[in-house]
């Protein structure tokens, strides 16, 4: 399915740095707390279209939720490479590496979860987060991976530590894995796997961990930056990943540790090489500028430093410029041209400005206008700044992107990136997160509402399915953005007939039983309402033609909500307001009647057929089973079984 987009890829001239600062007071004492680019983005009109190429295997239930940041994600894609051979791999973090043929169907090449059971899959960076090929893989068969892993229980010893810390402070540990496949060609991995680093973290959180490495796809046989591996600059969560060590700006802006800094390293080891040995089993390249200083307080494999999160690399093919998307902290989304040896400023600086965290007092939300000496180039302050930055009234956390020099006119030498636009990402992670929560506290109080509602379904729809929480989402200007992948999965589970009976007896609780006041919402409605003892749980389950919710209401304790707290009482009303905002306008419709069913003069006494003129009921039996006996002898034979009401709906044909 192709669905056409509203622009959410942000474009910039890769050299267009947005310089509207001049009417900014670089002297102000206050801080700048929320949109400190004054100019929006100009649209330019352009568009981008997504297709659908391929859609790995479902991993939901691979682990338990809980240790899962996005339970009901399908799977989570993080990076696609492309071998010369022509063979396409896709990374799932929860711990699979697969290999898509040329019909682009996913099999396995390695399972890497099995190699590590201290893997972490909890936080948005997390499991087994990246991969690259070597450039001679068709000859070396070596590829190389980076995850996460909790430091509890886990005896592997952390090549670097943060400075001033102890093991002992470590939380969670950064690993970085070169893998050797035996057969280059084969498309299921069998090899072996070495370790090249291991970097301690120390926050409460695995926050901002190595999230790429790459090599340089410019570089070609022979030239000296071949063959080497960088990684990506990472604050490892001393901005904001949790706990006391937090809020820790005196572990940025330093040579002596890896904090906030892009590495270029030989995998190869020094038993290999005869180089200069790294913090883990790597060979510090010669050609580093950071390596030639011999400084013993300069760690030789720094390439660039001064990052909060520059979680993805990138080159121009054309001309090997080398690109930097790092996540900002409140404020700036930056794209940095990355020069070896260059400080990019955090956490002194965000985007053009100062950041608070360095001022007594001061804190990371905060921003403080750069003097325009600065800004304009006639003071040098020892950083470089972004060539293209947006502030979070445009977006929220900066993607990927490349320099593309391909066949669009309008796009040619430009740098397209992502972002995970805020006003989109923040409502569908709020509703993912009331709703996850929800379900727990249900689950935790005995009551799995999901639960309840498939089995509503399956009882009045005839079908199973499995519930989802997301069915549209809409971009900030309320058009709705297409997902692929969004509808339930039915599978029959009685026939339509059966299931119109059990519907006609649940509008019966509604018209005339204890749900009935569901029936304020003025259109057809079925349910049932439901109470435990001791009044611990109400709920009522309700449903018209268009859709189908649940209402329970409960403490998450075991405790009574009251004596008169039923579920007609406590939960009905809810449903109901509830159901009259959620369907507002829409045509009120009946319930289609299915073929297979015969509508019915009932006896209300007996239970049994009605005679002419008697008191009756009009039900309703899947045919074949009405009564065939009348409550008393009819004067006239011949009657012949009901047929459906005059104004009764006619049967479904969907």
């Amino acid at each position: 399915m192709r669905a056409p987009l509203p622009l959410a890829i942000l474009l910039f001239a890769a050299l267009g740095v947005p310089c509207e600062f001049d009417a900014l007071d670089a002297q102000s004492a206050n801080p700048i707390v929320s949109a400190p680019l004054p100019a929006p983005i100009t649209k330019r009109g352009l568009a981008v279209e997504i297709q659908d190429v391929a859609r790995l295997p479902d991993t939901r239930k691979l682990r338990p939720a809980d240790q899962d940041v996005v339970p009901a994600g399908w799977a989570r894609i993080n990076y696609v490479r492309d071998l010369p051979d022509g063979r396409r791999f896709a990374n799932d973090s929860r711990g699979f590496l697969y290999l898509l043929d040329r019909s682009n169907k996913p099999t396995v090449y390695a399972n890497v979860a099995a190699a590590f059971p201290f893997a972490v899959y909890n936080r948005l960076e997390s499991g087994f987060i990246g991969f690259a090929f070597h450039p001679d893989f068709a000859r070396n068969g070596l590829f190389y991976t980076v995850h996460g892993e909790r430091a509890m229980g886990n005896p592997a010893t952390p090549n670097f530590i943060p400075p001033g810390f102890t093991r002992a402070d470590v939380n969670h540990h950064n690993v970085i894995t070169e893998w050797h496949a035996t057969n280059p060609a084969a498309n299921t991995f069998e090899g072996t796997r070495r370790e090249l680093l291991r970097v301690g973290q120390v926050v409460e959180n695995l926050t901002h961990p190595f999230g790429d490495v790459e090599f340089n796809p410019a570089s070609k046989p022979g030239d000296p930056d071949y063959g080497l591996l960088y990684t990506s600059g990472s604050d490892l969560g001393f901005s904001n990943g949790g706990g006391p060590n937090a809020n820790n700006p005196s572990q940025a802006q330093r040579l002596d540790t890896v904090i906030g800094c892009i590495l270029r390293i030989d995998p190869r080891s020094p038993s290999v090489s005869g180089g200069m040995k790294g913090l883990g089993d790597y060979t510090i390249p010669a050609i580093n500028k950071f390596a030639a200083r011999r400084d013993p307080k300069t760690l030789g494999e720094i390439y660039a430093y001064g990052f909060r999160n520059a979680h993805r690399l990138s080159w121009d093919l054309t001309d090997g410029t080398m690109f930097a998307s790092d996540i900002g902290m409140n404020n700036i989304e930056e794209i940095n041209i990355v020069r070896e040896g260059n400080n990019y400023g955090w956490m002194k600086r965000e985007g053009p400005f100062e950041n608070g965290i360095t001022r007594p007092g001061g804190a990371l939300n905060q921003l403080f206008p750069l003097p325009a000496e600065i800004l304009d180039g006639r003071m040098k302050d020892g950083f470089t700044y972004p060539v293209a930055m947006y502030d979070h009234s445009e977006g929220q956390a900066v993607a990927g992107g490349f320099a593309y020099h391909g066949r669009i006119p309008a796009l040619r030498g430009k740098f397209v990136f992502g972002d995970l636009v805020q006003r989109l990402s923040d409502r569908y992670a709020r509703i993912y997160e009331e709703s996850r929560r929800t379900i727990e506290m249900l689950e935790a109080a005995g009551f799995e509402l999901p639960e309840e509602l498939r089995a509503a379904a399956e009882f009045t729809l005839g079908k199973r399915f499995d519930p989802i929480f997301i069915t549209r989402v809409t971009d900030s200007d309320a058009n709705p953005l297409e997902f692929g992948h969004t509808r339930p999965h039915f599978e029959p589970v009685m026939s339509p007939a059966t299931a119109y009976v059990v519907t006609n007896m649940m509008e019966s609780v509604v018209k005339h039983g204890t749900g009935r006041k569901a029936a304020e919402l003025g259109r057809p409605v079925a349910g049932k309402t439901g109470t435990t003892n001791d009044t611990h749980d109400a709920w009522f389950i309700g449903f018209t033609p268009d859709l189908l919710a649940g209402v329970w209401v409960g403490f998450d304790s075991e405790r009574s909500l009251g004596a008169h707290e039923t579920g007609g009482h406590a939960a009905a009303p809810i449903w109901t307001e509830f159901m009259k905002q959620t369907l507002g306008d829409r045509p009120v419709v009946d319930f289609p009647v299915p073929d297979g069913v015969t509508f019915a003069q009932i006896d209300p006494a007996s239970g049994l057929r009605a005679v002419p003129g008697g008191e009756s009921e009009l039900e309703v039996f899947v045919s074949g089973t009405e009564p065939a006996r009348y409550a008393s002898a009819p004067e006239a034979t011949g009657i012949e079984p009901a047929a459906a009401p005059a104004d009764a709906p006619p049967p479904d044909t969907d």
